[in-house]
């Protein structure tokens, strides 16, 4: 087995095996067990699944559960093995050591990804457990089509943003985490900011957050999920325009960010200078 196998497989296990993972675990049921909650106290006759599958999906479990467990893991991909001085072992075998980086990232983006799928699954498994088909017509200001949902539709295009926004959000931190001295509060500063905050209001200033990409990803999927974002006809075509999928931006954000952190770990000094003097 070549060395960049060895370190993926390597740095797969250990992201198993770390504490923090049990972390991204229950963040990750937790939007599963509020539909579970709503399940059991919504009156049955008038539950429509619809809207807690897509508000815990996309508001809950996409949008802040996904960037949150990022900001774990992405702002100590590299300089966690470095203050710990373990970072000499992943680099034995004369790999350089922004092959280093890159495989780690990816070994990591995949085990989140298969993390939060779960969780995605589980989340439509707890919608939609047992409902009867007459269920699935979805009335009221919450209609996406007049007629019948497709739930397994609607969790495939979940399943296809997922690992893009992970790419996106895990690239993003990881830069954050070599670039500042304080990476976590730097991160949490920047996902209140500019993904809870800015990212969501009403105006076109949305675009400038990274979780604006993935909703036009899920928006070109699922076309009546704009109606979750109540965002005025005009607006939601400006923002929202009907002839893109932003992948390609998407893809750029997770090329520039990982480049920069290849270079960034490449040039710089990667112990603190505390740690350096001892």
């Amino acid at each position: 087995m070549g060395p960049i196998a060895s370190l993926f497989l390597f740095t797969v296990r250990q992201t198993l095996w770390q504490r923090k993972v049990a972390v991204v675990y229950l963040l990750a049921a937790v939007p599963c067990g509020l539909v579970a909650v709503v399940r059991v106290f919504h009156p049955p006759a008038d539950y429509m699944p619809w809207e807690p599958f897509q508000i815990m999906t996309q508001f809950v479990l996409l949008m802040v559960v996904l960037p949150l467990v990022c900001i774990l893991h992405g702002s100590a991909l590299i300089t966690s093995e470095a203050e710990n001085r373990t970072f000499v072992y992943l680099t034995t075998r004369r790999l350089h050591r922004a092959t280093v980086l890159l495989v780690r990232w990816l070994a990591v983006a995949v085990v989140l990804t298969i993390v939060l799928g779960a969780g995605a699954v589980g989340i439509w498994l707890a919608s939609v457990w047992g409902v009867e088909p007459a269920q699935l017509v979805v009335p009221g200001r919450w209609a996406r089509i007049e007629g019948p949902w497709s739930p397994g539709h609607d969790l495939w295009c979940y399943l296809c943003a997922i690992p893009v926004a992970v790419a996106g959000y895990l690239a993003l931190f990881t830069l954050i985490g070599l670039a500042s001295s304080r990476p976590l509060s730097l991160s949490l500063s920047y996902f209140i900011l500019l993904e809870l905050i800015v990212g969501n209001l009403p105006i076109a200033a949305r675009v400038y957050s990274l979780s604006h990409p993935v909703r036009t990803l899920l928006v070109r999927g699922m076309p009546a999920i704009q109606r979750l974002y109540e965002l005025p006809p005009e607006l939601a075509k400006a923002v929202y325009p009907p002839d893109t999928t932003a992948l390609p931006e998407l893809l750029g954000i997770v090329a520039i960010a990982l480049f920069l952190s290849a270079v960034l770990v490449t040039v710089r000094e990667l112990l603190p200078t505390r740690l350096a003097r001892e």
